[in-house]
């Protein structure tokens, strides 16, 4: 039996609508709360640790040392801030690489020339605020070129790493070092360039107190250092500038102490010396000079001089040397003491030394067109000139283009530049012996060669230096002179006696057998036109000693 329940279309149209609503406000509602749930998730779960990488980027671009974001989810967001986190480990050893680079001398483990100015620039700082003084310190090595040369660079290198610890060795707590600007610098030193080491002293009670500390590091350098079973003497000059009295800015009281250490080693190296006033003002004249000598250079304002050598057999003029002169229309004469130092070391030496060729080849050649008697000159060269790859060719085609034999042509060089010779050095002077061009040691017995090391080198003439003849009659010089004649004839070697000025000079020289006779008994250096005269009027086996 079926029953069938008939319900008013009304009233179920009325029913459905109220269940709509109902479940319209229930997913209204759902979705109400669900969206800040779901903000809430969202900033916790995304927005938070993007921020802390946002905020950890930024603390790293202001130069924050480490920045670390704590992990606290397993997921894509996790992963990225662990990589951060090795971004920034790696980024802190990338920028103490850098700094140890930048403010680090990587030999010594010093501060280098930047972190020294940065040091000088904050105790400046620091002693206008208390009033207070303090000392900088400049070092120079006095030998490290020598044995540098000599022995190679890495033996040098470990040179100025060991003075730099026997310098550290040296210094005390009470000798009031400058506080570092990092802390793996505990002193005021630092490696400023090349063999030069700077150091701050500060709160000194007097100049006492820094010439104790100067004097006790010029001890210590002083003594031998022993590398690779060599002993080397290093040895040191030392330049002091005071803050404020002698400047009161970085650049300042750096050339300050510069030149007092140049003025030490000046005054015969192994000392130190106090910046003064007259050193300022040598220095505006060594410039004045430097700038006058460069104005020489370009316009060839220099001309020769020429010194006789006489044979001592024949007594008769064979050679002459050819000696650069220097009278400037501003400076008036300056000497080759002064200006050939300043041409050496600014670099004009070369330029001075290939005009002094030229110009003695150029007048060998006009003396020999005018069927004068023969004679051979004489040419100074530095090792300089001698470093050139090209010297030897270039002398050979100066020969050449004025009509000239080698053997018409010696080439001096000192003793220092002979020992202190690079390789390039000792290829020119074989080569040059090779075609015929005569070498000649000057100064000799002045340095630290023997002739023993030198029996192996291509050397033709031998001129003992002047303060040997000068000094004749003092301590056992005459036994010297006679020893070196002796060595060197049995070598091979022509002996040239420099600085004959009188009769017993040269009777000395007669009886030891010197071979050529070189000083002011025979003549002074002179213009060209007196030894033309000269020549002109000799007379075979007579010499004329000059005037008085």
């Amino acid at each position: 039996m079926q029953v069938h329940l008939l319900l008013p279309e009304a009233e179920l149209l009325r029913d459905s609508r109220h269940i709509g609503r109902l479940v319209l406000i229930v997913c209204l509602g759902a979705v109400v709360l669900s969206v800040p749930l779901l903000l809430l998730l969202f900033r916790n779960q995304f927005l938070k640790p993007v921020q802390r990488l946002n905020r950890a980027l930024a603390s790293m671009g202001q130069h924050q040392q480490l920045i670390q974001v704590p992990i606290q989810h397993e997921d894509e967001i996790g992963e990225l801030s662990r990589s951060f986190n090795r971004m920034s480990l790696a980024l802190q050893e990338s920028n103490k690489q850098i700094r140890t680079l930048a403010f680090q001398d990587s030999l010594t483990g010093l501060a280098n020339r930047r972190m020294f100015i940065k040091m000088v620039r904050r105790e400046i700082e620091r002693s206008q605020k208390h009033q207070q003084q303090f000392a900088l310190l400049f070092m120079d090595l006095d030998n490290f070129k020598q044995i540098n040369d000599t022995h190679g660079h890495p033996v040098g290198d470990q040179l100025l790493a060991r003075v730099a610890n026997i310098i550290q060795g040296n210094l005390r707590a009470d000798d009031g070092l400058s506080r570092p600007i990092v802390s793996d610098n505990p002193s005021g030193l630092a490696r400023f360039g090349g063999d030069e080491f700077t150091l701050l002293l500060r709160n000194m009670e007097s100049a006492l107190d820094v010439a104790s500390v100067a004097k006790r590091l010029l001890s210590a350098l002083a003594q031998p250092i022993e590398l690779k079973g060599i002993s080397c003497y290093a040895g040191s000059s030392i330049g002091i500038a005071l803050y404020p009295h002698d400047g009161t800015s970085v650049e300042e009281l750096i050339k300050h102490a510069d030149l007092a250490m140049y003025q030490a080693k000046t005054s015969g190296k192994g000392n130190y010396q106090f910046f003064s006033k007259s050193l300022a003002t040598q220095s505006l004249q060594q410039a004045r000079l430097v700038q006058r000598l460069h104005h020489a250079v370009e316009n060839q304002a220099f001309e020769l001089f020429y010194q006789p050598i006489i044979d001592n057999h024949s007594r008769d003029l064979v050679a002459v040397e050819a000696l650069v002169r220097w009278t400037d229309t501003e400076l008036g004469v300056v000497s080759p003491g002064q200006f050939i130092p300043l041409a050496e070391k600014n670099g004009m030496i070369e330029a001075i030394g290939n005009w002094v060729l030229e110009e003695a080849a150029r007048q060998l050649q006009t003396w020999k067109s005018a069927a004068l008697p023969s004679i051979k000159v004489a040419v100074n060269i530095s090792s300089i000139q001698l470093q050139q790859p090209g010297f030897t060719r270039r002398v050979m085609a100066l020969l050449a283009r004025y009509q000239l034999a080698p053997q018409d042509l010696y080439l001096e060089l000192t003793e220092t530049g002979l020992i202190q010779g690079q390789e390039q050095v000792m290829e020119n002077l074989y080569e040059l012996h090779r075609r015929g061009t005569r070498i000649a040691l000057d100064d000799f017995g002045t340095g630290y060669s023997s002739l023993s090391y030198l029996q192996n080198l291509p050397i033709d003439i031998l001129k003992i230096d002047r303060s040997f003849i000068i000094n004749l009659q003092e301590s056992n010089n005459g036994l010297i002179l006679s020893a070196i004649i002796t060595m060197a004839h049995s070598l091979g070697m022509q002996v040239v006696a420099e600085g004959v000025e009188d009769q017993s000079h040269l009777d000395f020289l007669t009886a030891e057998g010197c071979d050529l006779l070189q000083g002011y008994l025979f003549g002074r250096p002179s213009p060209a036109n007196d030894i033309t005269a000269r020549l002109t009027n000799q007379h075979p086996g007579t010499f004329r000693p000059s005037p008085a």
